[in-house]
């Protein structure tokens, strides 16, 4: 599986260093992810990017060195999976409040016996690789907000 660079780094105790986008350009996600940034978040919370603008960016950051994050929308297992499927190496899970919906995404970010994500990466395993079920749960990030 590509390895996540950005887990790379933190693991190592060293910072990463990305930035977000909220305007939906393919173009831009390219642009921005060949600057020397660690990771692009892609944003779905704020800003002007829906779903259906969601694989065209993630194929423009996977063109570059950056590792391709996307910050969901709320704490939804479909949309934490539907990123994860779509290719992103990381997701970033606002508006989590207590332990237990901490442990709700992680839940919807891991196969199992580790969560209950089901099978169907689409355009994840294109990206990660062949052994992308297999690594998964070691390889992608996955980040909560706390915002209360």
């Amino acid at each position: 599986m590509r390895p996540n660079r950005t887990r790379e780094l933190l693991q190592a105790g060293k910072p990463a260093i990305g930035t977000a986008l909220s305007v939906r350009s393919s173009l831009l996600a390219e642009v921005a992810g060949g600057l020397g940034f660690d990771f692009i978040r892609i944003d779905l919370q704020h800003g002007e990017i829906e779903m259906s603008d969601l694989t065209p960016m993630l194929q423009g950051v996977s063109l570059t060195p950056a590792t391709p994050f996307v910050r969901v929308v709320m704490n939804s297992p479909d949309q934490i999976q539907r990123a994860l499927d779509l290719g992103a190496y990381g997701v970033v899970v606002p508006l989590v409040n207590t332990a237990e919906e901490a442990r709700e995404v992680v839940r919807a970010a891991k196969y199992p016996p580790l969560g209950e994500r089901s099978w169907g990466p689409v355009r994840g395993s294109l990206y990660g690789g062949p052994d992308y079920f297999q690594q998964a749960n070691d390889t992608l990030l996955t980040l909560v907000m706390l915002e209360t």
